[in-house]
């Protein structure tokens, strides 16, 4: 029985050219839309993985210069998220078992090797990636968590403690305007909070339990232009929207949380009397989109213009005092496609534009797509 491979893009490291040979084989299993790239060394396949996308390694464990145990420790560190297995002549249980310990997340002996066998560890170790490297987001996230907890909010809690304390002495006082202006104040600093609960909670959740399909880009902005609304209506907003945008493969709920801060953002960082915010795509290359979100705003200096996308880095233009996660959601969700989101300034004009470059379809995300 032919399976289809769980995977797109191979790295074989082995140093004898049959074995490799044997491996494409079993790799393919009649599917030759498969990419495999191959390596004699550890060396050599560092040199790979700098240099393309790799979905599943398999290296051997007699290898020249250094063996699999330290090519796995050496390319765990460069691709966290792909499965890393070891298929050695060697079927030794004590090297199985080190190779697990390392990194690996799976050990087949190639006197057991058939298609069949290969496919079916390669999918179970898949899976085993993928969980890990969501147990590492999550882990992530809560020391984020823990970290703004434990400051972040200090500031707006304790400003909300001194104006109740001032309320009460106004009431106290008899000094009911002066106890509504304090409790304005209150209210503006539980607002504050509230905002930076509910940021860090996107963040948290950003790349969890998604699932990935064909996204109709139409259909999203749409939503994107009922969901502010309102706030386009009040502010002045003109939000304009190129037709007939392409559709993209990915997860809706992840590329519509990246539009919407987006254009949350454009809005939010904005003096004119008109705030001016464009969508539409910049490069259609066939297999990825390249879309970019401008604005007349206030702009991002220069020198923060990368920095703005860690999550530990405020905005705080205009004298806001949001968190610096918002940013850091839609890199992290952009990264979950395999695509890349960057910002320059509005060319000629105020503003900023932010450059966001997602795959069409699911062989994209695999691809080491160059943007030109």
């Amino acid at each position: 029985m032919q399976t289809n491979s769980p995977a797109h893009t191979y790295l074989v490291i082995d140093d004898d050219m049959v074995d490799r040979q044997v491996l494409t084989r079993h790799l393919k299993g009649g599917n030759e839309q498969c990419k495999i790239h191959e390596a004699e060394d550890v060396l050599e396949a560092v040199q790979i993985c700098h240099l393309h996308h790799v979905d599943c390694v398999l290296i051997d464990y007699h290898l020249p210069y250094s063996d699999g145990l330290d090519g796995i420790i050496q390319l765990k560190k460069m691709i966290k998220n792909a499965p890393i297995i070891m298929v050695s002549g060697v079927g030794d249980a004590v090297i199985a078992a080190h190779a697990v310990r390392v990194g690996a997340h799976d050990f087949i002996s190639k006197a057991n090797l058939t298609h069949d066998a290969l496919m079916r560890v390669i999918e179970t170790s898949t899976h085993y990636a993928r969980m890990e490297h969501d147990l590492r987001e999550q882990n992530d996230a809560m020391q984020q968590f823990n970290r703004v907890l434990a400051h972040d909010l200090r500031a707006p809690i304790s400003r909300m403690n001194s104006f109740i304390d001032m309320v009460r002495e106004a009431i106290r006082n008899n000094r009911l305007d002066q106890a509504d202006e304090y409790m304005a104040y209150a209210k503006q600093a539980a607002d504050i909070s509230l905002e930076m609960i509910t940021t860090l909670s996107s963040y948290a959740k950003t790349g969890v339990d998604t699932q990935f399909g064909i996204v109709d880009m139409n259909t999203l902005m749409s939503d994107i232009r009922m969901t502010f609304g309102d706030v386009i209506k009040e502010g002045n907003v003109q939000l304009r929207i190129q037709g007939n945008l392409p559709a993209i493969y990915g997860s809706r709920s992840l590329v519509y949380q990246v539009f919407c801060n987006l254009v949350a953002n454009a809005m939010k960082y904005n003096r004119s009397a008109r705030p001016e915010i464009d969508i539409r795509v910049e490069k259609d290359s066939g297999t990825h989109v390249l879309f970019a979100v401008s604005d007349n705003g206030v702009g991002i200096p220069a020198n923060r213009q990368e920095d703005i996308f860690e999550r530990s880095v405020r905005l705080n233009m205009m004298g806001d005092e949001g968190l610096g996660l918002g940013l850091a959601s839609c890199r992290r969700a952009v990264e979950r496609h395999h695509g890349r989101i960057w910002c320059e300034d509005n060319p000629g004009k105020p503003g900023s534009v932010f450059y966001i470059f997602l795959p069409k379809t699911r062989d994209g995300m695999a691809e080491d797509a160059i943007i030109h």
